[in-house]
């Protein structure tokens, strides 16, 4: 059976076209952009602790990891391959206002059972419904231990869980036939367009291997991020229109897909460098000549290098009173410890927003002389709408004039159309300075709070006053 280019996967903010049809980005299309951004991603913006965490879980080559990630990254919606979603009333639609895909289901092979419209199975539950028992074919480990512990079923929820929220465990009586539980799944050319989109975004992404390790929560962390990082921005509405132009009369045979892989990758690190999270480092950090003393400063930087090189990273705790001092030698060694993990960044986190806003001048200026690359700085708590951070300097000098306006972060508007301002992209920034609740809600269940850990995974941690918290 060939593929089915109708079946669409984006539509919304795409506009329409000079007959006033929707214009629609065919769900191959969208698949095989994220499999592109997810090489990029595995490429360019994960640390090497990060991609080591997933081979070593996997126990499968570098290279070929990565060919899995992306392959794992384009099924994220192979659950739109349903009547729900194709047949959604809210879905494209023609010059006289009717589905655009309505004419599917008067189609051999694409009839569905009665209530098949109505089934609330969402795409990403779908998604992870149907993916695990494919796995299972095709030879990932998946013994008759508990669900969870098998790397098809593991997989699967990971990918259902690109929405912010995994779903529950599908044991085998349902995913063995997933449309007796959700007829909205589909059978006849419903299951069959499900298989020819799987096989082809594995065929383009030349993920053959199998592997033969076991997802841990470390590396469902990574995966997660780079899958839902990588949806994304495949998803970003201005690029999908640039490329919609390329695919009038296209019909998703073979040379079209790899024709079309060609363009996704083109336009993959394109999008990823829109991000500004590209480049960012911790420079060496120069060695520094204290006086001799017992100050603080001059015990940091005396002695913490050569406990790294001799251990490596791990955890610094300072003990000390509140000061402009205390803050200084958390910071150096922060610079000391990213640069000898190869972190990408700084998250400095206080007990309250008022504090962090006292703080980030001096993050900031940190920052200046430790971070390498283009970087991006946010204030990061509740009450800041989370605004980019770009214009600090100018900041900390209006603090000093005292023409700063009553609400924290608002001289940074006119920069507030960066990519990274929004609710669950921010914490990706290289540069944080906010309070102890965006760590904890990482580990609390709320939505998205896998991509939170996703976001610290990469960076050098500073928790202030941690002592205000408790045990």
């Amino acid at each position: 059976m060939s593929l089915d280019s109708r079946l669409w996967g984006k539509a919304a903010g795409l506009g329409k076209d000079a007959r006033g049809v929707h214009r629609t980005h065919p769900l191959i299309c969208h698949l095989l952009d994220t499999a592109a951004v997810a090489e990029v991603v595995w490429d360019e913006l994960l640390t090497s602790y990060q991609r080591s965490v997933v081979v070593g879980a996997l126990q499968v080559p570098d290279g070929e990891v990565r060919a899995l990630a992306a392959f794992w990254a384009g099924l994220h919606d192979i659950g739109k391959i349903s009547v729900p979603f194709q047949l959604h009333r809210g879905g494209p639609k023609n010059a006289d206002g009717e589905l655009l895909n309505r004419k599917l289901a008067g189609e051999q092979g694409y009839g569905f059972a009665a209530g098949a419209v109505q089934d609330r199975q969402s795409h990403e539950a779908a998604a992870h419904w149907w993916l695990v028992g494919i796995f299972e074919e095709i030879g990932y480990p998946s013994s008759k231990r508990r669900p969870q512990s098998q790397l098809s079923h593991a997989v699967a929820q990971m990918l259902g869980g690109h929405g912010g929220r995994y779903h529950p465990v599908v044991h085998g009586k349902d995913y063995r036939c997933p449309a007796v539980r959700h007829p909205g799944l589909g059978t006849g050319s419903w299951e069959e367009q499900r298989r020819v989109h799987f096989d082809e975004v594995r065929r383009v992404t030349g993920a053959t291997s199998v592997p033969g390790g076991r997802m841990t929560p470390p590396a469902a962390v990574v995966l997660t991020g780079l899958v839902v990082l990588s949806d994304w921005l495949a998803g970003i509405e201005v690029e999908i229109r640039a490329r919609l132009r390329q695919e009038v009369g296209w019909a998703g045979a073979p040379e079209d897909l790899d024709a079309y892989w060609k363009t996704a990758r083109d336009a993959a690190l394109r999008l990823v460098e829109k991000t500004g999270l590209l480049g960012t480092g911790f420079a060496r950090p120069d060695p520094v000549r204290c006086e001799e003393g017992t100050s603080l400063l001059a015990s940091v930087e005396g002695r913490l290098p050569d406990l790294v090189t001799e251990h490596g990273p791990g955890l610094v705790v300072v003990t000390a009173s509140p000061s402009k001092e205390r803050t200084e030698a958390a910071l150096r060694a922060a610079a000391v410890l990213g640069h000898a993990a190869g972190a990408r960044g700084l998250f400095y986190a206080l007990p309250t927003g008022s504090s962090a806003d006292s703080h980030m001048a001096q993050v900031h200026a940190f920052a200046e002389r430790a971070l390498t690359g283009p970087w991006r700085s946010l204030l990061l708590h509740s009450s800041s709408r989370l605004k980019p951070a770009e214009a600090a300097r100018q900041w900390a000098q209006a603090r000093v004039t005292g023409d700063v306006s009553a609400e924290p972060g608002e001289e940074w508007a006119p920069a507030a159309n960066s990519w990274l301002n929004s609710h669950h992209r921010a914490l990706l920034a290289a540069l944080g300075t906010g309070t102890v609740d965006e760590l904890l809600q990482a580990v609390m269940p709320v939505k998205f709070n896998v991509m939170r850990l996703f976001a610290f995974s990469g960076k050098v941690v500073v928790v202030d006053e941690a002592h205000a918290r408790g045990a």
